[in-house]
């Protein structure tokens, strides 16, 4: 597996994404702040988010510049 940091302003959620859990966010953002970003995002080949669409809300409210990645492009 091949985990990348690439910059927030480099992904793109998932325009589609089914979830909405805004408030979730909060959560995830402490336990970040706590422990550290501890699971990737999964994006594909053109950086659109396959899972994560929660961390990655919660990296930018900690003001984060990059994020690792796990590029699934297969």
């Amino acid at each position: 597996m091949n985990i990348q940091n690439l910059s927030l302003t480099d992904i793109r959620p998932y325009a589609r994404n089914p979830r909405k859990n805004d408030e979730a966010g909060k959560n995830v953002a402490a336990s970040s702040r706590e422990f550290g970003f501890l699971v990737p995002l999964v994006i594909d080949a053109n950086h659109e988010i396959v899972a994560g669409h929660t961390r990655y809300k919660a990296a930018q409210s900690l003001g984060m510049k990059t994020v690792p990645c796990v590029i699934a492009d297969e």
